[in-house]
């Protein structure tokens, strides 16, 4: 017996500054379900770099995501914020699955084929607006992990794009002294701000300001914000950079006061548990711990934007145009 056809629309990346939609016809495998997509959320910071052709090509999209592992030579498919209804499954997967709403780490498409175990089953409380944003809240725990806050710390967060004000959201939460957002866009200065406990500026305002701070956040993209995240570290202050720059380059002043004040510079990347936390936490805690937030941080008000999807290429190239009016974008799904 053959396997099952399906017909779907999908988002693929065709070159740089290219965008497209294809229709195809896929098999579906034994093991494999059949989620009808509703939602799927675009992650500005990665997917504009791929969209840009600012990626090195020979870089794999993401080994720990089944559907991404790949590399990132055009052209190709990306993005990773699918929810769904299950509509249908091969031949050796049970049929209780159907009508189940669930996340995937999935590109954009009207459908997505899945496996059950790299589905997440979603609670009846959330709906899919909330869920797609689940891997931006893992992103934004995760950092906030890496950086280990004390109490009372004085932070600064430089980005309030989605990761920036959700890491925000979370710093709010914790017994801190001061959390400071800095970026250059007011309409994204505004969404920060509005978050109880948090303060947003513009970087011209701590152009001259004296190093008061003992964690930074690079969470903008901008490889010159890094520069003045470290700038503004007191004694022994710890910058935890979130931001993927791809090809782009980073120059930093790194002379006296930097070397003078024992100023920490570490990455962050959401792929795997920070080195310290192994012991109690895995991937799959992490993950349960985010969907829990989903259902508790005010993400309804990062969404600025829902779009058929038909009109993905005008979005991208919207959001690459520097739109600041643009947060969160949406991408909706008639199947």
């Amino acid at each position: 017996m053959g396997r099952e056809q399906l017909d779907r629309r999908a988002v693929e990346f065709a070159g740089p500054q290219s965008v497209r939609v294809v229709e195809e016809t896929v098999e579906v495998a034994p093991d494999e379900l059949v989620v009808a997509t509703e939602r799927s959320a675009i992650s500005a910071g990665t997917e504009l770099l791929v969209y840009r052709g600012e990626v090195p090509k020979e870089m794999s999209a993401d080994t720990t995501i089944d559907v991404l592992d790949g590399n990132l030579r055009y052209p190709l498919r990306y993005g990773y914020a699918g929810v769904g209804r299950v509509v249908g499954q091969g031949a050796d997967v049970p049929e209780s699955w159907r009508g189940e709403r669930v996340f995937s780490f999935h590109p954009h498409a009207t459908h997505m084929l899945v496996p059950p175990d790299a589905i997440v089953p979603l609670p009846d409380e959330l709906d899919a607006e909330q869920a797609c944003m689940l891997p931006s809240v893992e992103t934004a725990l995760a950092i906030v992990q890496d950086a280990r806050p004390e109490i009372g710390a004085r932070v600064a967060v430089f980005g309030a794009g989605v990761i920036g004000v959700m890491t925000s959201m979370l710093l709010a939460m914790m017994p801190l002294v001061e959390v400071v957002v800095i970026d250059p866009a007011a309409e994204r200065r505004a969404a920060a701000g509005a978050l109880d406990g948090v303060a947003a500026v513009h970087p011209e305002a701590m152009a001259d300001a004296e190093p008061r701070f003992d964690l930074g956040f690079e969470l903008s993209g901008n490889p010159a914000a890094l520069d003045q995240c470290i700038s503004l570290m007191r004694y022994d202050g710890e910058v935890v950079v979130g931001s993927w720059y791809g090809t782009k380059q980073a120059q930093l002043d790194l002379g006296m006061r930097y070397h003078r004040n024992h100023i920490s510079v570490r990455s962050s990347q959401v792929s795997t548990v920070p080195p310290q936390l192994r012991g109690r936490w895995t991937k799959d805690r992490r993950l349960e711990a985010a969907l829990e937030a989903v259902g508790q941080l005010p993400l309804r008000s990062l969404i600025t934007h829902r779009i058929p999807l038909d009109e993905v290429p005008d979005a991208y190239a919207r959001l690459a145009q520097g739109d600041h009016e643009m947060l969160q974008v949406l991408l909706t799904y008639d199947t």
